[in-house]
């Protein structure tokens, strides 16, 4: 899926796929963003770890 974005200064564009391989496989990503995108998945894990606050 190619995404195009508009900002301010510039248009640029960015390809999502879902990779095959290592431990993104299986995962949204933006290609060239690899490591962004396993941080991002980390932090979601940990997120998803922590107990919801008392209301």
């Amino acid at each position: 899926m190619v995404i195009y974005l508009d900002d301010e200064s510039r248009r640029y564009q960015c390809t999502a796929i879902t990779s095959r391989f290592g431990s993104l496989r299986g995962h949204r990503i933006i290609r060239g963003r690899e490591q962004e995108c396993l941080e991002y998945y980390e932090e979601l894990k940990v997120q998803r770890q922590l107990p919801l606050a008392a209301e």
